[in-house]
């Protein structure tokens, strides 16, 4: 059975209605499987819409029985969701007023997609009282693309439909993940920030956490195998790269299925060797992701004052990767492996550890390894531009970050030279080379002043730390940053700019756990 698509835009309204959100929508006026119900229904909603709606709950409701192998009812409610209750009944519930603001392929998509767990969908490896925080963004990512090979391997075609869901999700939870950390912080901090505190402290955080980045990867491989999004976080990258082999044993399909269904054995075998899979392989690689914003919360809830140091270094941090992607779209291979390096060593910044030298180091190798093969005044520039970046590694090896930043600002301008002579020998990429060495001297700026602002007493918080901070920039109230030094507790990292405190903090819901 082969499926295509069939339907390409939202509804569209045939007279005009008042200015309303979508969730405005009377839940009563969607009634799965029946035919329009008009009365009750409130005047400003279009009886048109409402009967095409309707009609596609009607047809969403007939295709969820065909594809979930039973019947299965297709209601209202707070999120998609697929459930099986004590009696065996199936449901299907959806959220109305995504059905007005997307393309009846988006519907079309998640139906499918909740039917695919109908069909193929095990128990949860995990109760959720014992599951640990975020295991169950980890366990439904890869459940959501294991159940939908499965699906598409039976039915061809309907992959594109599910993909394209999954893809309009990823994309609004993006656009409004800021607006809902704020919330959550809101929430968490119990008072102690307000609004504009908590929308600050979002904004430093600025990105998808990178768990979540994660998760995104898992749904991505399965949409499009061998193309990773090129945004992600180095570290998040990293993680995938290493459990590849392990999520596609988890999330394949174990033989093709079109000409004949999975066997009842053959599904309960697959679904338990998934969930071993993602119990014993990747959680802990998603855990260290999870740990790490779990410390990038607690920073960003310490509430710091515009022009505080973390703030600098996190600038310096975008700007270093940025630096890197631009090496990466060179099309030389050791600049692209220079790019990947510097990329890591800018996600690393704001908590400068070994890795984040050995990242410099090796973008340094990499660097002179370009720089031999191309002899002369290119070879040259190159040199010094991988010289530079080894005496920055050092310096932040040695908790100097005024140094190092000087020694960035360097690096920048050599790279800018050699961007000016790879240009005069028409040598493919400079002009790549010449943004990626403004934005590594706007790098070394942006350290620059996070060191001045720390060797000026500005590392206060107004967290709730227990350990006063020690070393340059030491304050003397409670929730002050520590200069360089270890933090004392549980959990113990070395490295510049550590707090001190009790060791773990809770963010809120794991960072943002959806």
């Amino acid at each position: 059975m082969r499926i295509g698509t069939h339907f390409s835009q939202p509804v569209t309204r045939s007279t005009p209605r008042p200015s309303a959100s979508p969730s405005a929508l009377p839940v009563d006026a969607f009634r799965a499987g029946t035919e329009p119900v008009l009365a009750g229904v409130e005047p400003q909603v279009d009886p048109i819409l409402q009967a095409e709606l309707s009609q596609r709950l009607h047809s969403l409701q007939v295709m969820a029985s065909a594809f979930a192998q039973g019947k299965i009812e297709v209601q209202p409610g707070r999120q998609w969701s697929q459930q099986i209750s004590e009696d065996g009944r199936q449901t299907i519930t959806y959220r109305p007023e995504d059905l007005s603001r997307y393309s009846a392929d988006y519907g079309v998509g998640k139906v499918l997609a909740e039917a695919a767990r109908a069909r193929y969908g095990g128990p949860s490896g995990n109760s959720e009282m014992t599951r640990p925080s975020g295991y169950g963004v980890l366990e439904d990512a890869v459940e959501a693309a294991r159940t939908g090979n499965l699906m598409a391997s039976r039915f061809p075609g309907t992959r594109d439909f599910m993909a394209e869901a999954a893809r309009t999700d990823l994309k609004h939870f993006e656009q409004h993940y800021q607006e809902r950390l704020t919330e959550k912080l809101l929430e968490k901090s119990k008072g102690t920030l307000t609004r504009e505190q908590a929308q600050a402290a979002a904004g430093r955080l600025g990105r998808l956490p990178r768990h979540l980045q994660y998760s995104k990867g898992v749904l991505d491989e399965w949409q499009n195998p061998g193309h990773l999004d090129s945004d992600l976080d180095p570290s998040v990258r990293q993680a995938l790269q290493r459990t590849l082999g392990d999520l596609h044993q988890a999330t394949d399909a174990p033989r093709e299925l079109l000409q004949q269904d999975l066997r009842p054995q053959e599904g309960a075998r697959q679904s338990q060797q998934a969930r071993q899979i993602v119990r014993e392989q990747l959680w802990p690689q998603f855990q260290q992701l999870v740990e790490g914003e779990i410390d990038d919360l607690s920073e960003a809830l310490q509430g710091q004052p515009a022009g505080a140091p973390s703030q600098d270094l996190a600038r310096a941090g975008q700007h270093l990767q940025q630096a890197g992607k631009e090496l990466q779209k060179t099309g030389s291979s050791p600049l692209q492996k220079a790019g990947q390096q510097l990329q890591q060593a800018g996600s690393q910044l704001t908590r400068p550890s070994d890795e984040t030298g050995e990242a410099l180091n090796h973008a340094a190798e990499h660097l002179q390894e370009w720089g031999q093969q191309n002899p002369g005044p290119a070879q040259d520039l190159a040199g010094q531009a991988a010289e530079r970046l080894e005496q920055g590694a050092k310096e932040l090896s040695q908790t100097d970050p005024a140094q190092a930043a000087s020694h960035l600002q360097q690096a920048g301008r050599d790279l800018q030279s050699l961007a000016q002579q790879m240009q005069q020998q028409g040598a493919q990429g400079a002009q790549q080379m010449a943004e990626a060495g403004a934005q590594m001297e706007q790098a070394g700026q942006a350290m620059e002043q996070a060191s001045q602002g720390q060797g000026a007493g500005q590392g206060q918080g107004a967290g709730q730390g227990q350990g006063a901070g020690s070393g340059p920039g030491r304050g003397a109230g409670p929730g002050h940053r520590a200069g360089p030094g270890r933090r004392s507790g549980s959990r113990r990292r070395s490295g510049p700019g550590c707090r001190a405190g009790s060791g773990r903090r809770s963010g809120p819901g794991s960072a943002a756990d959806e």
